[in-house]
């Protein structure tokens, strides 16, 4: 500030009363301690603060120097994979090495050409002179399919039935028997039940007390078939009214 300035200031307070200039002395005052009761308080929390502020500088330079050694780390990892791999490289050309050596003792020695050229120029005579075996395009084919075991279906009178393969062992014993026989009178029948070019006496009843003998047979065997199936339906219902009669009791009980 001017000197006249603090000078007009300083004629305006000597203008004022005595209890204004006490009562703005006092004011200054309360303003002053408040002043000094903040300046305490950060004084003392700069005093709390401070060992932070040196355990944070240490951990800074900590973190620094972990920051280099991952550095580093990285760096000798790229190179002990870069060693690695062309380790693995020497070992793949010393075992294909070994495998041509092995080939050559076999085979022979390669010939001038192919060794300046880096590839093989056996010739097939040389290979079959040296006990090598060559695939023509027959042997590299693969075997034709064989036929699956099974057999043809053939219409019969009783509906289509298998003719299975020849065997030395069939369904009618130690013989080739490749027709299921038919005892119905169908077109299968006309090999087994036809008449004998001679018949001698008594053929002719023998083949009719066969096929009542078949016929009574077949008739016994589905007689028996159906009375099964009654059987099993009344015991499918004896089990079922059973089991209705178990869920009512439950639900009565309840």
């Amino acid at each position: 500030m001017s000197p006249s300035v603090d000078a007009a200031a300083e004629a305006e307070l000597l203008k004022q009363s005595k209890e204004f200039l006490v009562r703005r002395v006092m004011a200054l005052e309360r303003q002053l301690k408040i002043r000094n009761a903040d300046c305490a308080r950060l004084l003392q929390e700069r005093h709390q603060l401070l060992p932070l502020k040196e355990k944070c500088e240490s951990q800074k330079e900590m973190i620094l120097a972990l920051k280099d050694q991952v550095h580093l780390l990285q760096v000798e990892k790229g190179s002990a994979l870069e060693s690695l791999e062309a380790m693995r490289r020497e070992q793949r050309d010393a075992e294909h090495q070994q495998r041509m050596k092995k080939v050559e003792q076999v085979v022979g020695p390669r010939p001038a050409a192919a060794s300046a050229g880096g590839s093989s120029t056996y010739t097939a005579p040389q290979l079959q002179r040296q006990g090598v075996r060559i695939l023509s395009v027959q042997d590299a084919s693969p075997p034709p399919p064989s036929r699956p075991p099974g057999g043809t279906v053939v219409n019969t009178s009783v509906g289509p039935q298998i003719l299975y393969d020849s065997s030395d062992i069939s369904s009618v014993g130690f013989a080739k028997q490749t027709r299921p026989m038919d005892f119905l009178g169908g077109a299968g029948a006309a090999n087994t039940l036809a008449p004998a070019t001679h018949p001698g006496p008594g053929h002719a009843g023998a083949v009719d007390a066969a096929e009542e003998a078949d016929v009574r047979r077949l008739m016994a065997m589905a007689k028996e078939g159906a009375e099964l199936d009654v059987k099993y339906a009344g015991i499918q219902d004896e089990e079922e009214r059973a089991l209705r009669a178990r869920i009512d009791a439950l639900k009565t009980r309840k």
